[in-house]
């Protein structure tokens, strides 16, 4: 092993891999504070508590601390303040992982793979545990799991520390990581190393190295185990076809060969589910499971290795057992998906939606200066998963940006009033304020004495807002100013596939009825230009419907399936796209054009 000391971090650089350079913050620490580069140090010591805090030098890191100059002292302790607010909280609130020291059964298997931060889906860590217990009875040792583990966190370490040539770097998304290297293998187009990323596979050829595109996973077409040539012996090999390409590729990976083959089969999966049903989603979970493949052959090294790893291939399964064909009207009209059940154990039910345009706060003059923005400038969608809990995702990128908790109620209404501030009705009667600028919910009113169940907002001749809340023992009440005017009142119930159209004048009967085909309850309902949009569930199964109607002749325009369970919520983003939520089997959010 080769330590370097030149730029600005120490390495270490394997002799095996010339082409990967893994930088381990321990020895970059010290490097870093022997040359006096006291920021780079401690933020290397950081890495190092992050990845393992045993080895963490705390001494070390407390003399440095004393010897900062009081500038540099002061930038740390900015850093700190903006990573504390970013995070929400500090590092020692964070629990220590331990590993388990008995064997396990599947419940105590899922709550160590969760609280070991590995997984925290239900569904993948079953497979895990059958991939784990195959031949053996439904336990899983102490010693086999702290194997896994040691290789799931080593691959882990290394696909964050990989840096590739300039010349190789340039070739693909700066988002890109290589996740799984081969070893060095003859190929059909020269010899080097197959390396895997979320996006693609490439030769990393040897000697100079340089970089010979594969494929992508969306361009294969075939992907199958084969056997090449080599003097008087066949040598296992991997075979892909890929569109557009005459010859196709082959790889002699010999041993490798078969994990080789699930794993890309298993990428090649994901991104196809990814593309028809417009979820990035499924292709980030289609790398979880060819790395759990990975550490699980590392950790059995048996003859049922590779059977037990094909346990985990969930998105190759169902490609193979259930056509993965989505109706061409809801492809058309289908734009994204979203998950926010990701970091949770299981998905929950999307109960509440709201998007709030933001203004336009972007610093012309001076394009150099960045400015923070609050949530009131920025354009959100806000929703509401499980009792109390709101999640705030940036409209520009899908990312989620904060995270609050009003009352320990299931929530049912949303409502943006005067751009700064998010009304919340909620199961316990209350209806929570949240302030835009300080994300927090501060003021509640509790006029009400049953669930909240709708909220209003619209303006009179004057300009006034009028705010209206409803709830379940039947009062509506206005906040500020006088009543709703309005020529029509479209309602749906959740035991009924029809949509009620009242005349504001006459409540005493629905004046029209729109019956909905295969509708067995509608959940929410909203009006966007001159359609309303109904959510609902099918009666002749249970995936989630979405009917579009046309405001003056009230006929059905179209008939949207892209959920796996019932639509429970809906909300229109400034009338260009519609956003629709459902139930726990489903819990996406799926964005409509």
């Amino acid at each position: 092993m080769l330590v370097s000391t030149d730029g600005r971090e120490g390495f270490i650089e394997s002799l095996k891999s010339p082409q990967k350079v893994v930088k381990v913050p321990l020895p970059a620490g010290f490097v870093n504070t022997v040359s006096n580069r006291r920021l780079d140090a401690l933020e290397d010591f950081q890495s190092l508590y992050k990845t393992d805090s045993d080895i963490f030098p705390s001494q070390m890191v407390k003399s440095v601390v004393d010897s900062l100059p009081e500038a540099e002292r002061l930038q740390r302790d900015q850093e700190r303040e903006r990573a504390l607010n970013g995070n929400g909280q500090e590092h020692d609130s964070i629990k220590r992982f331990q590993l388990p020291k008995k064997y396990m059964h599947l419940e105590e298997f899922v709550k160590c793979v969760q609280e070991s931060g590995i997984v925290k889906d239900q569904g993948t860590i079953h497979r895990l545990f059958d991939a784990l217990t195959v031949g053996h009875q439904k336990q899983v040792g102490p010693e086999l799991f702290r194997v896994f583990y040691t290789i799931w966190k080593e691959t882990e370490a290394e696909a964050q520390e990989v840096c590739l040539p300039a010349s190789v770097s340039e070739h693909i998304e700066p988002s890109e990581c290589v996740f799984k290297l081969s070893s060095s293998v003859k190929t059909s187009r020269g010899v080097g190393k197959i390396a895997m990323t979320q996006r693609r596979l490439f030769l990393l050829t040897e000697g100079r190295p340089g970089y010979v595109e594969v494929a992508q996973y969306r361009e294969l077409e075939e992907v199958k185990v084969s056997s090449a040539p080599f003097l008087l012996l066949r040598i296992p090999s991997l075979k892909l076809r890929v569109q557009g390409r005459k010859e196709t590729f082959e790889a002699n990976l010999k041993t490798e060969t078969e994990l080789w083959n699930l794993m890309v089969k298993e990428m090649w999966a994901g991104r196809n589910m990814a593309d028809q049903h417009k979820d990035p989603q499924y292709m980030q979970q289609a790398l979880t499971n060819a790395l759990l493949m990975d550490a699980v052959v590392g950790s059995l090294q048996s003859s049922k290795a590779i059977y037990a790893a094909s346990k985990l291939a969930h998105f190759d399964r169902i490609k193979t057992e259930v056509p993965m064909m989505v109706p061409k009207t809801t492809a058309e009209t289908l734009k994204h998906k979203i998950n926010p059940s990701l970091e949770l154990a299981a998905p929950q039910a999307v109960d509440v939606l709201l998007y709030t345009p933001g203004t336009n706060c972007n610093n012309e003059t001076n394009p150099t200066i960045i400015l923070i923005r609050p949530i009131s400038a920025m354009t959100v969608l806000w929703v509401s998963v499980s009792v109390g809990k709101v999640m705030v995702f940036d409209a520009s990128s899908w990312s989620l940006t904060h995270t609050c908790h009003v009352g320990n109620a299931r929530l049912n209404c949303m409502l943006g009033v005067d751009k700064d501030q998010v009304w919340v009705g909620s199961d316990d009667s209350v209806i929570y304020i949240i302030s835009m600028v300080a994300m927090v919910c501060n003021r509640q009113l509790t006029d009400h004495r049953a669930e909240v169940t709708g909220l209003a907002l619209d303006r009179d001749k004057q300009s006034q807002k009028v705010a209206y809340s409803c709830s379940a023992e039947g009062s509506v009440m206005v906040w500020d100013v006088s009543t709703l005017q309005k020529e029509e009142l479209w309602s749906v119930c959740m035991d009924s596939g029809e949509v009620c159209i009242w005349h504001i004048k006459d409540t005493t009967k629905p004046y029209h009825r729109v019956a909905l085909q295969d509708c067995a309850g509608c959940y929410c309902i909203i009006k966007v230009k001159n359609q309303v949009w109904v959510g609902g569930v099918g009666r002749s199964s249970t995936k989630g419907k979405i009917y579009i109607l046309e405001t003056e002749r009230h006929q059905v325009m179209k008939e949207l399936h892209g959920h796996n369970d019932k639509v429970t919520a809906l909300c229109s983003a400034e009338d260009r796209y519609v956003l629709s939520g459902a139930g726990k089997i489903d819990g996406k959010i799926a964005i409509w054009k």
